[in-house]
C-alpha cells in the first residue's frame, strides 16, 4: 500500500489526502501534514525503524524535504496545492500536532521545538487545543471550534521530553492535565468540548483519549516502561519493541537537505557505533552540514 501511494506523488513529491480507489487519482489536491495524510508520513518513518528497510527511509526522507519546502512557514505548517506548491489554506489543525514528535525521531529538534511551542501557545490561549485555527485571520474556525481530547500535542510533548530532558515539557504536561481536569472531567469520565469559546461539553468520550492521550501523559511523568527496551509507537499509541539490530547500520543514502538544527541524537539511534558513523558521514558532507562537536550539528539549508 505504501508503495502504491508513493507512486501517486506529485512532481513536487507531495501527496493528496483523498485518492479515488477506482482510478488511482487524487480527488483533493490541497494537502498538508494533518488529516488524511498524517499517518502516511508517520508510518513511512516508523516502518523503517521497525523493519529496517531502506526504501521506507528513502521515501520518508524525500517526502520530509518536500513538506519542509512547500508546507512550512516559519514555525507553522499550512496547506498547499500538491501540483504547484502554492498555499491554499493557512490554518492550524489539532492533528498537525503529531509532527514535532515525528521530527524528534529524525533529530530535527529545533523545528520540533519551535512548532510545539506554537501549538502550546494556542493551548494556553484557549485552555485547550481547538480543532482548527485560521492562521491568516488569527481566529477560531467558525464551525470547527471543538476539542475532542486528542492526543497529538501530548504525544509530541512526550517525545521532546524524552530527548531533551528539559523539565519545561513536564510543566507543559502539568498544564495539559490541569486543563483536562478543569474543563472536561465529568461523572464517569471525561467529555469532549463542543465549543472552546464557551467550554460547552458533549456527551461523548473518544476511545483515543484513554488509548493515547492518557497513555502519553502517564509516560511523560513515569517513563520507566520505555527504559527497558527500545519501542516505536503506532499512530494509535501501541508500543512495538524494536527487536532487530537494524539501528547498527546506516542507510546508504542519508543526506538531510532541509533540516533546520539538530542538537543531540534521535532516541531511536542509541548505539555509540551508529553515532560515530553519523558523525563521520556528516563531517564528510561539505555544503550540507557543519560538524560542531560530537553532540551538536548545525545544518544549513540546501
Amino acid at each position: 500500500m505504501s508503495h502504491k501511494l508513493w507512486s501517486m506523488q506529485s512532481s513536487l513529491k507531495l501527496f493528496g489526502t483523498t485518492p479515488d480507489v477506482a482510478t488511482g487519482q487524487w480527488i483533493e489536491y490541497s494537502s498538508g501534514i494533518g488529516a488524511g495524510v498524517d499517518s502516511f508520513y508517520e508510518y513511512l518513518l516508523k516502518a523503517h525503524i521497525l523493519f529496517g528497510k531502506e526504501d521506507f527511509w528513502k521515501m520518508f526522507h524525500s517526502a520530509y524535504v518536500a513538506v519542509q519546502k512547500y508546507f512550512r512557514h516559519g514555525s507553522w505548517y499550512h496547506e498547499a496545492d500538491i501540483r504547484t506548491g502554492r498555499a491554499t489554506y493557512w490554518q492550524l489543525t489539532s492533528l498537525q500536532a503529531f509532527w514535532p514528535g515525528l521530527q524528534v525521531l529524525i533529530g530535527d529538534l529545533s523545528a520540533a521545538n519551535s512548532s510545539h511551542r506554537e501549538f502550546f501557545h494556542v493551548w494556553k490561549r484557549y485552555g485547550v487545543l481547538l480543532e482548527r485555527y485560521l492562521l491568516d485571520h488569527q481566529m477560531i474556525h467558525p464551525t470547527e471550534k471543538y476539542y475532542p481530547l486528542r492526543p497529538e500535542l501530548v504525544e509530541s510533548t512526550f517525545y521532546l521530553c524524552q530527548t531533551t530532558k528539559d523539565p519545561w515539557y513536564i510543566e507543559v504536561g502539568e498544564s495539559i492535565v490541569n486543563s483536562i481536569n478543569l474543563y472536561t472531567k465529568v461523572e464517569g469520565g471525561f467529555a469532549s468540548i463542543k465549543d472552546v469559546t464557551t467550554m460547552q461539553l458533549e456527551d461523548h468520550q473518544h476511545s483515543f483519549f484513554l488509548a493515547e492521550t492518557c497513555k502519553y501523559l502517564y509516560l511523560l511523568f513515569d517513563d520507566s516502561f520505555v527504559h527497558e527496551n527500545n519501542y516505536v509507537f503506532t499512530t494509535e499509541g501501541h508500543p512495538f519493541p524494536v527487536l532487530s539490530n537494524w539501528h547498527e547500520e546506516l542507510p546508504q543514502a542519508y543526506v538531510p537537505t532541509n533540516w533546520t538544527f539538530v542538537k543531540g541524537w534521535p532516541s531511536v539511534i542509541q548505539s555509540k557505533t551508529t553515532r560515530k558513523r553519523l558523525q563521520n558521514r556528516y563531517s564528510r558532507a561539505p555544503n550540507t552540514m557543519e560538524l560542531q562537536n560530537s553532540s551538536q550539528l548545525k545544518i544549513r539549508e540546501a
